[in-house]
């Protein structure tokens, strides 16, 4: 039990940090969204209370996504999970810059089918980059579990 408390506390930490940083994470997500000519429309409040909810839980579970994979790879070392936070945090990156521009993507869709003289709109509800940067994380986390548990174990098998 006193292994987990700081991962605990780091968690409580990034939730805090997480609410606290949700509508900058936003801004940044929609400054890369190739918006010209484009209105923004939210048709639901509680959509962006979700994403709030989806960010604060996702930074607040990467401690413990990290003392999984280090109890299930049975990870040890400091290099290794230097090298299994990386995977974590490039997965979720990841995950997030995919949805950036699977985004861009429809909304350069939306432009060819403009008319002139009607303002386009984008429903900002619909983007979920909370969602995708969590489930990044847990992919990291996977990935990490597959190559640490499985393809390192194999290699230390084959060099004994």
């Amino acid at each position: 039990m006193k292994n987990r408390i700081p991962y605990l506390i780091i968690s409580v930490l990034l939730i805090i940090i997480g609410f606290l940083t949700f509508n900058m994470f936003n801004a940044i997500s929609f400054s890369k969204l190739n918006t010209e000519n484009l209105s923004y429309v939210q048709t639901s409040l509680s959509n962006n209370t979700g994403q709030l909810i989806w960010y604060t839980l996702g930074l607040g579970a990467l401690p413990f996504l990290l003392l999984i994979t280090k109890k299930i790879a049975k990870i040890e070392s400091y290099l290794r999970t230097i090298i299994v936070s990386l995977i974590i945090f490039f997965g979720g990156f990841l995950f997030w810059q995919i949805k950036i521009l699977t985004t861009n993507s429809a909304i350069k869709t939306v432009k060819k089918f403009s008319v002139q003289g009607v303002q386009n709109s984008f429903d900002v509800s619909k983007v979920n980059f909370s969602l995708y940067l969590t489930i990044g994380f847990l992919l990291g986390t996977i990935i990490s579990i597959i190559v640490f548990k499985f393809l390192v174990k194999k290699s230390s098998n084959t060099q004994e």
